[in-house]
């Protein structure tokens, strides 16, 4: 009996840890690497069933893994898009995993609620380019955050 116990508590301290595997895993992931990430990638990585990932990753953070990788892929992209200045948006589809601009500017636009050439644009020319990386808003304490609708 008490042999059992410990099994399952050695399983329960497994699961617990699946979703913080899978967002260390996720963030150190090359640009390289990141085209090709998906849910089944992910699971042959950690050498668990995709379906049984996904319903622990959402059982952990209320959040399906999915819909994780997709915020991932949206805010590198857009890391991409400020950090690199000769970047093309085509480039930046291809680096995150999508093989059709059209539909990743789509994706993109339905997140942010803005192009991503105007994106970078806008966030390019808010950056001081004497301030060191620092935009005059950041330097003054202002931030701007998106909303989740």
């Amino acid at each position: 009996m008490a042999q059992k116990n410990d099994d399952r508590r050695k399983c329960k301290k497994n699961q617990q840890g699946i979703s913080d595997q899978v967002i260390r895993l996720v963030m150190t992931v090359t640009d390289h690497e990141f085209s090709g990430l998906s849910v089944s990638v992910l699971a042959s990585w950690l050498n668990i069933d995709r379906y049984k990932l996904s319903r622990q990753f959402k059982r952990q953070t209320k959040m399906t893994l999915e819909s994780f990788l997709f915020r991932e892929k949206m805010a590198r992209a857009a890391f991409l898009l400020i950090t690199r200045k000769r970047i093309k948006v085509k480039d930046v589809s291809e680096r995150i995993g999508y093989c059709n601009s059209d539909y990743f500017i789509k994706k993109f636009r339905e997140y942010y609620g803005i192009v991503p050439g105007k994106y970078k644009t806008l966030k390019t020319a808010a950056r001081d380019p004497f301030g060191g990386g620092v935009s005059q808003s950041e330097r003054h304490g202002f931030t701007f955050k998106r909303i989740d609708r």
